[in-house]
């Protein structure tokens, strides 16, 4: 869907903007995490890389909060876990509120592979956005902001297993 040049003068509906956003949001993801996973360490897999990004924004989940987010299986999730705790790329604990949980969280070596991928990713967005004028960039700015507001969740939908804190990504 494209809108007409003058969009900005006329009213937009409610359908013009779901078909805008349905069909620009795949492209602008496709580009992050395209740039994101081109950064990630040799041999991380994409739910892996997935996986550690959920668990930046949500330290302290659980494995069914990872598992629910993903889409994997309990078991295939436990493997992906498995495989990152070896690699030294995520914590798994025993929650200090509750012996029968296991919490997960992000070890340095995660957050700097994280930091990393995300340092040249936004670089990379840098310089695609250049070729927008000053008042295109503010668009997008606002236009992210309306998007965060009408799209924005409240962190308690998860599951109830974890807790959330710290930093979000």
């Amino acid at each position: 869907m494209k809108l007409s040049a003058d969009a900005g003068k006329s009213i937009v509906t409610e359908e013009q903007c779901a078909g805008a956003v349905m069909e620009n949001g795949p492209l602008i993801m496709r580009t992050i995490v395209g740039n994101m996973r081109g950064h990630a360490p040799a041999g991380i897999t994409v739910p892996q890389f997935r996986t550690m990004i959920f668990i930046s924004r949500h330290e302290g989940a659980c494995l069914s909060d990872v598992t629910a987010h993903s889409g994997l299986t309990l078991a295939t999730m436990s493997k992906v876990i498995d495989v990152l705790v070896k690699r030294g790329l995520v914590l798994r604990e025993v929650s200090p509120e509750d012996r029968r949980r296991i919490t997960l969280e992000l070890t340095p070596e995660g957050r700097e592979t994280l930091d990393r991928a995300r340092r040249h990713t936004r670089a990379r967005l840098v310089e695609m956005l250049a070729i927008l004028s000053p008042a295109e960039r503010k668009a997008v700015v606002r236009a992210m902001e309306c998007l965060r507001r009408a799209f924005g969740a409240p962190r308690e939908s998860m599951d109830g297993c974890a807790k959330p804190r710290g930093k979000r990504a």
